[in-house]
């Protein structure tokens, strides 16, 4: 490979590589970042934090940080009960998650409170009209 190619190389390298990191949320009046401080506290059998966790949030976003947190803690809760492994689940958004899937054109799309629920809808709409084969894989997002 010539020289001339090396930068634009390593620049793709470094792209992907930033692609496949994991994203930290640190701001604490994030409601993400609310639900997995709640998801890890209750999995470490630490005491609800509540309203303390969102003390220094802005007024319009107390609320909302406040109830991510408890969904979180409540999230933690059942898991560390059932024994679950230590995963945090990805906060649903606020209206859960969207999940599609377009076998030889023809698009599909659900929603659903959970990823499979909602990618467990679509693969069943599908699979009414198309061969099961093209329905296996629909692309799942938090819905906006």
């Amino acid at each position: 490979m010539p020289s001339r190619h090396l930068p634009a190389v390593a620049a793709v390298l470094l792209l992907a590589a930033c692609a496949a990191a994991p994203v930290v949320h640190t701001d604490p009046c994030n409601v993400e970042t609310a639900y997995e401080a709640g998801y890890n506290d209750a999995r470490e059998d630490r005491a609800m934090a509540g309203a303390a966790f969102a003390a220094t949030c802005a007024e319009e976003r107390r609320i909302a940080v406040q109830a991510s947190y408890r969904g979180g803690y409540q999230a933690g809760e059942a898991a560390r009960a059932a024994a679950a492994p230590a995963v945090v689940p990805p906060h649903p958004g606020p209206r859960g998650f969207f999940c599609e899937v377009s076998p030889r054109g023809n698009p599909y799309s659900a929603l659903g409170r959970s990823n499979d629920e909602a990618r467990i809808k679509v693969i069943a709409l599908c699979e009414q009209k198309e061969d099961p084969f093209f329905c296996k894989n629909p692309r799942c997002r938090p819905a906006e």
